[in-house]
């Protein structure tokens, strides 16, 4: 995959539920924008339903303004998660899973 000038990479650690996926949004204007994001998602050891959600609104505001979100290095706890809510088909993931 060639990455784009326009390209951001976020590395997430941590817990992602609602205390901490909502409380600010720093990617939102880069999705606006048109950027492509790759997610980094190794350090995340927990993702609720309030997580699933950021992302979801985050790559489909990417998706609208012409750019796109993908998920990296993705613990098979996400994974599950993430496929359990349908959003595997959704979103893509590239890398390996952790």
């Amino acid at each position: 995959m060639a990455l784009k000038p326009e390209t951001t990479v976020a590395y997430l650690d941590g817990e992602l539920d609602m205390s901490t996926a909502m409380s600010h949004d720093p990617f939102g204007p880069l999705a606006k924008a048109g950027s492509d994001i790759i997610v980094n998602l190794s350090g995340v050891r927990y993702m609720g339903s309030a997580g699933q959600r950021a992302l979801r609104e985050l790559q489909r505001d990417a998706t609208e303004a012409g750019g796109s979100v993908s998920l990296t290095d993705v613990p098979d706890l996400v994974s599950e998660l993430l496929g359990a809510a349908g959003m595997l088909n959704q979103i893509a993931i590239v890398g390996e899973h952790t």
